[in-house]
């Protein structure tokens, strides 16, 4: 059956090749996450690294048992029965994705000829010396001449496939992994999703209103686009399904900016399996932001009300006695204003509850920010939600109060994030922002200031 599309090829092409455009002149260097959902992206990407390592095909066992489970539903004879019905593009797959396929799962046997020969090769050894190529044109015609007799009516030949088939589809091969979890890169790509989603939000919001109904529709469709991305070149798909990278763009975006929960949804499955639950204590030992994730998850887990299944990450609260205890650190970026730690937390409860700051803003990270103490491994943005001539109106009552001068706008470019844009460096100064705001929108950044810094 033709798949529903949302535009038309024109229109998609359109959009694609203006996308392509800004992923080349896009500025990869010294990208830092802006928002837990990037935060979550880099997270889950170092999961995927450390999988395609140490994961084997016996890891994959319980999540082919559960797709069964649900592809039966308790009806014996429902495999069957779509099995008739289902389209001939249905389960077929080209040579070079079965090449793709094979090739990323035969690390991960014990025994790469005896797999290859319960799959049907007659020649196993010829089959492995094949798929140990580099992938090509050759290469993939050699494979496509191999004599094979694999039956996907034949259950065991069907479940050992789809072994490889998961491994492929969660994972990736493996310069899929070293191009697409370098931090930067990820980073860039979400925040150009973000740009074209503004860009064409219409567009945006019917194509999310024909597909995503359920938390399991989300995940079915983030997976069908992640693997027709894997498996056809982006020529290809730009000439045959240009809609298709359209999708990914939108998925991108809705997974890290909308409704980046849904990478939580699926942990209790994950972690039944012992190797997986090692890789995700690897992968959240080597990734910056588990803290935060973690911190992330419990949320999740409290709006479910479900117990978390996986603890990771240190998180350690930076408490009055840390501050106290601590001295100012040397050669970071801090608003040296010498306020006090109970100062530091109301001014952080009052932007949180006004909404002025990113609601997953780290409070370790404020407090580190507005004193010089007790700074947290890594350092990320603040995220100032609302518009620059507030923010530069209350630091300025707060240095002309604190000290008496002005602010230092080096220090506060390195510190906030506006809007989710870096403040330009050729800016007028703030006091000049702060001088542009109305009067009433004065008054409630005084009331803000009277609140945290004028209780008696």
């Amino acid at each position: 059956m033709e798949n529903i599309r949302f535009l038309t090829d024109e229109k998609a092409k359109e959009i694609v090749k203006e996308w392509l455009d800004s992923l080349k002149s896009v500025d990869y260097e010294n990208l830092f996450p802006s928002c837990i959902g990037e935060k979550i992206r880099l997270w889950c990407a170092e999961i995927d690294s450390f999988q395609f390592r140490y994961a084997r095909l016996e890891d994959y066992a319980i999540m082919v048992r559960d797709y069964i489970s649900q592809v039966k539903e308790n009806d014996e004879t429902l495999e069957e029965a779509v099995d008739e019905v289902a389209s001939s593009d249905s389960s077929k797959f080209s040579s070079r994705e079965y090449f793709k396929i094979l090739k990323a799962a035969l690390p991960a046997v014990a025994s790469p000829l005896n797999y290859l020969k319960l799959l049907g090769f007659a020649d196993p050894q010829k089959a492995f010396d094949i798929l140990s190529m580099d992938e090509s044109d050759e290469s993939v015609s050699l494979y496509a001449d191999l004599e094979c007799n694999f039956d996907p009516s034949n259950k065991k030949q069907k479940y050992l496939f789809m072994f490889a088939y998961n491994k492929y589809c969660l994972v990736g091969g493996e310069t899929e992994i070293q191009a697409n979890t370098e931090a930067n890169n990820i980073i860039c790509r979400c925040r150009l999703s973000q740009d074209f989603v503004l860009k064409y939000r219409g567009i945006y919001d019917y194509w999310k209103s024909i597909n995503l109904f359920s938390s399991q529709d989300i995940l079915e469709k983030w997976v069908e686009i992640k693997n027709m991305m894997q498996f056809r070149d982006l020529d290809q798909l730009y000439n045959e399904f240009p809609y298709v990278i359209v999708e990914n763009i939108f998925c991108e975006y809705y997974v890290t900016y909308e409704n980046y929960f849904i990478f939580f949804a699926n942990l209790s499955k994950y972690v039944r399996v012992r190797k997986m639950k090692q890789i995700l204590k690897l992968a959240s030992d080597s990734c910056k932001y588990s803290n935060d994730v973690y911190e992330e998850y419990v949320k999740y887990c409290i709006s479910q009300k479900i117990e978390p299944v996986f603890q990771f990450g240190t998180l350690i609260y930076t408490s009055r006695e840390m501050f106290m205890n601590a001295s100012r650190e040397t050669g970071f970026p801090y608003l040296d204003l010498g306020i006090t730690y109970d100062e530091i937390k109301r001014l952080y409860d009052e932007l949180m509850k006004r909404e002025w700051i990113d609601r997953h803003t780290s409070f370790n990270l404020f407090v580190f920010y507005f004193s010089g103490k007790c700074k947290p491994d890594e350092l990320s943005y603040i995220v100032w939600t609302t518009r620059v001539n507030e923010l530069s109106y209350l630091l300025s009552i707060l240095y002309k109060e604190k000290l008496s001068s002005t602010v230092p706008y080096k220090t506060v470019r390195q510190i906030f994030v506006v809007q989710g844009k870096l403040l330009a460096d050729d800016r007028r100064n703030l006091s000049a922002l702060a001088d542009g705001l109305g009067v009433k929108r004065k008054q409630t950044v005084e009331e803000l200031y009277n609140i945290v810094f004028k209780q008696e």
